[in-house]
Protein backbone atom coordinates (compact mmCIF):
# COMPACT_ATOMS: atom_id res chain seq x y z
CA UNK A 1 0.00 0.00 0.00
CA UNK A 2 1.52 3.50 -1.06
CA UNK A 3 1.91 5.63 1.61
CA UNK A 4 1.08 9.24 2.04
CA UNK A 5 4.38 10.56 0.65
CA UNK A 6 4.75 8.37 -1.85
CA UNK A 7 1.12 9.56 -2.79
CA UNK A 8 2.20 13.34 -2.47
CA UNK A 9 5.21 12.38 -4.99
CA UNK A 10 2.98 10.77 -7.30
CA UNK A 11 0.67 13.90 -7.28
CA UNK A 12 4.10 16.23 -7.97
CA UNK A 13 5.48 13.92 -10.64
CA UNK A 14 2.35 14.78 -13.17
CA UNK A 15 2.16 16.29 -16.56
CA UNK A 16 1.17 19.65 -16.77
CA UNK A 17 -2.25 20.85 -15.13
CA UNK A 18 -4.87 21.31 -17.95
CA UNK A 19 -7.43 23.03 -15.49
CA UNK A 20 -7.93 25.89 -13.80
CA UNK A 21 -7.58 26.89 -10.25
CA UNK A 22 -10.52 28.93 -9.74
CA UNK A 23 -9.39 29.81 -6.16
CA UNK A 24 -7.16 28.84 -3.90
CA UNK A 25 -5.84 30.12 -0.11
CA UNK A 26 -4.73 27.95 3.00
CA UNK A 27 -8.11 26.87 4.00
CA UNK A 28 -9.00 24.86 0.63
CA UNK A 29 -8.99 25.42 -3.39
CA UNK A 30 -11.72 24.93 -5.99
CA UNK A 31 -10.60 23.70 -9.45
CA UNK A 32 -12.75 23.31 -12.63
CA UNK A 33 -11.44 21.37 -15.41
CA UNK A 34 -12.89 20.69 -18.87
CA UNK A 35 -12.12 18.42 -21.95
CA UNK A 36 -14.36 17.37 -25.10
CA UNK A 37 -15.19 13.47 -25.82
CA UNK A 38 -15.84 12.48 -29.02
CA UNK A 39 -18.00 9.87 -27.37
CA UNK A 40 -21.46 10.86 -26.69
CA UNK A 41 -23.06 11.81 -23.02
CA UNK A 42 -25.36 8.35 -22.78
CA UNK A 43 -21.57 7.00 -23.43
CA UNK A 44 -19.75 8.41 -20.89
CA UNK A 45 -22.32 8.31 -18.78
CA UNK A 46 -21.61 4.44 -18.32
CA UNK A 47 -18.18 5.11 -18.79
CA UNK A 48 -18.18 7.09 -15.41
CA UNK A 49 -19.32 4.08 -13.37
CA UNK A 50 -16.92 1.84 -15.02
CA UNK A 51 -13.86 3.59 -12.98
CA UNK A 52 -11.19 1.05 -14.03
CA UNK A 53 -11.99 2.31 -17.74
CA UNK A 54 -10.63 5.72 -17.00
CA UNK A 55 -9.11 6.43 -13.39
CA UNK A 56 -5.31 5.78 -13.74
CA UNK A 57 -3.38 2.81 -11.46
CA UNK A 58 -0.89 5.25 -10.70
CA UNK A 59 -3.54 7.41 -8.46
CA UNK A 60 -4.82 4.07 -6.52
CA UNK A 61 -3.94 2.72 -3.21
CA UNK A 62 -3.70 -0.56 -4.51
CA UNK A 63 -1.87 0.09 -7.44
CA UNK A 64 -4.34 -1.32 -9.71
CA UNK A 65 -7.31 0.81 -11.09
CA UNK A 66 -8.88 -3.26 -11.52
CA UNK A 67 -9.43 -3.16 -7.59
CA UNK A 68 -11.60 0.33 -7.89
CA UNK A 69 -15.84 -0.14 -7.97
CA UNK A 70 -18.37 2.39 -7.79
CA UNK A 71 -20.75 -0.18 -5.84
CA UNK A 72 -23.99 1.18 -6.53
CA UNK A 73 -25.68 4.22 -9.23
CA UNK A 74 -28.05 4.95 -6.34
CA UNK A 75 -27.96 7.11 -3.33
CA UNK A 76 -24.82 6.88 -1.24
CA UNK A 77 -23.12 4.62 -3.87
CA UNK A 78 -19.51 4.01 -2.78
CA UNK A 79 -16.52 4.67 -4.88
CA UNK A 80 -14.58 1.90 -3.41
CA UNK A 81 -11.00 0.42 -3.77
CA UNK A 82 -11.25 -3.34 -2.35
CA UNK A 83 -7.31 -5.65 -3.04
CA UNK A 84 -6.44 -8.64 -0.89
CA UNK A 85 -4.69 -6.62 2.12
CA UNK A 86 -6.91 -3.70 2.70
CA UNK A 87 -9.84 -1.54 1.50
CA UNK A 88 -9.89 2.73 0.79
CA UNK A 89 -13.91 4.16 0.40
CA UNK A 90 -12.82 7.15 -2.16
CA UNK A 91 -16.28 8.77 -2.06
CA UNK A 92 -20.21 8.55 -1.77
CA UNK A 93 -22.16 8.94 -4.22
CA UNK A 94 -24.33 12.21 -3.12
CA UNK A 95 -26.35 12.60 -6.46
CA UNK A 96 -27.16 11.41 -10.06
CA UNK A 97 -29.22 13.24 -12.16
CA UNK A 98 -30.23 14.13 -15.99
CA UNK A 99 -31.26 17.60 -16.54
CA UNK A 100 -34.19 18.38 -19.18
CA UNK A 101 -31.52 19.90 -21.15
CA UNK A 102 -30.11 16.35 -21.87
CA UNK A 103 -26.78 17.38 -19.68
CA UNK A 104 -25.72 14.49 -16.93
CA UNK A 105 -24.19 15.16 -13.13
CA UNK A 106 -22.31 13.15 -11.07
CA UNK A 107 -21.84 14.52 -7.48
CA UNK A 108 -19.42 12.59 -4.85
CA UNK A 109 -18.38 13.64 -1.48
CA UNK A 110 -15.11 12.48 -2.07
CA UNK A 111 -11.64 13.56 -0.38
CA UNK A 112 -9.47 11.35 -2.64
CA UNK A 113 -5.71 10.16 -1.86
CA UNK A 114 -3.91 12.18 0.25
CA UNK A 115 -6.48 14.49 1.03
CA UNK A 116 -8.34 11.70 2.75
CA UNK A 117 -5.25 11.40 5.49
CA UNK A 118 -5.87 15.32 6.61
CA UNK A 119 -9.59 15.17 7.30
CA UNK A 120 -10.43 17.78 5.03
CA UNK A 121 -14.42 17.90 3.03
CA UNK A 122 -14.02 17.72 -0.79
CA UNK A 123 -16.60 17.09 -3.82
CA UNK A 124 -16.40 16.48 -6.99
CA UNK A 125 -18.62 16.99 -9.47
CA UNK A 126 -18.90 15.48 -12.81
CA UNK A 127 -20.70 17.20 -15.48
CA UNK A 128 -21.80 15.79 -19.05
CA UNK A 129 -22.79 18.17 -21.80
CA UNK A 130 -23.89 17.57 -25.67
CA UNK A 131 -21.83 19.56 -28.10
CA UNK A 132 -22.83 19.69 -31.33
CA UNK A 133 -21.69 22.36 -34.29
CA UNK A 134 -22.38 22.07 -37.80
CA UNK A 135 -19.28 20.31 -38.87
CA UNK A 136 -19.45 17.31 -36.27
CA UNK A 137 -21.28 14.96 -35.02
CA UNK A 138 -22.56 15.12 -31.25
CA UNK A 139 -19.70 14.65 -28.93
CA UNK A 140 -19.83 15.06 -25.30
CA UNK A 141 -18.39 18.16 -23.00
CA UNK A 142 -16.83 16.64 -19.48
CA UNK A 143 -16.19 19.09 -17.11
CA UNK A 144 -15.10 18.49 -13.31
CA UNK A 145 -15.28 20.98 -10.47
CA UNK A 146 -13.31 19.64 -6.92
CA UNK A 147 -13.95 21.93 -4.31
CA UNK A 148 -12.02 21.41 -1.04
CA UNK A 149 -12.07 22.93 2.24
CA UNK A 150 -10.12 22.25 5.47
CA UNK A 151 -8.41 24.15 8.01
CA UNK A 152 -5.98 26.78 7.02
CA UNK A 153 -3.28 25.08 9.29
CA UNK A 154 -3.35 22.66 6.36
CA UNK A 155 -1.68 24.48 3.52
CA UNK A 156 -4.36 23.45 1.08
CA UNK A 157 -3.25 25.90 -1.64
CA UNK A 158 0.51 24.04 -1.58
CA UNK A 159 -1.81 20.98 -2.67
CA UNK A 160 -3.94 23.17 -5.45
CA UNK A 161 -1.53 22.27 -8.83
CA UNK A 162 -0.44 18.60 -7.91
CA UNK A 163 -4.27 17.65 -7.11
CA UNK A 164 -5.35 19.52 -10.72
CA UNK A 165 -2.59 17.94 -12.55
CA UNK A 166 -3.74 14.39 -11.13
CA UNK A 167 -7.41 15.31 -11.92
CA UNK A 168 -6.46 16.79 -15.23
CA UNK A 169 -5.35 13.33 -16.23
CA UNK A 170 -8.04 11.58 -14.99
CA UNK A 171 -10.64 13.99 -16.85
CA UNK A 172 -8.16 13.44 -20.25
CA UNK A 173 -8.85 9.69 -20.06
CA UNK A 174 -12.46 9.71 -18.91
CA UNK A 175 -12.89 11.90 -22.12
CA UNK A 176 -10.93 9.60 -24.52
CA UNK A 177 -12.51 6.74 -26.81
CA UNK A 178 -10.48 3.96 -25.33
Amino acid sequence: MRTLTLGMICLCAMPSAQGDIVASSPDGFHLKLAQSSDLNCSELDGKITDLPRWWSSDHTYSGDTNNLSLASVSEGGVWQENWDTGWVEHGRLVAKFVNPDGSHTFRFDASLGPLQAMGVEAVLTIALSEETDAETTAHCAVAFEYVVTGSDFQSLDAVAAPVDRVLSEQIMRLASTD
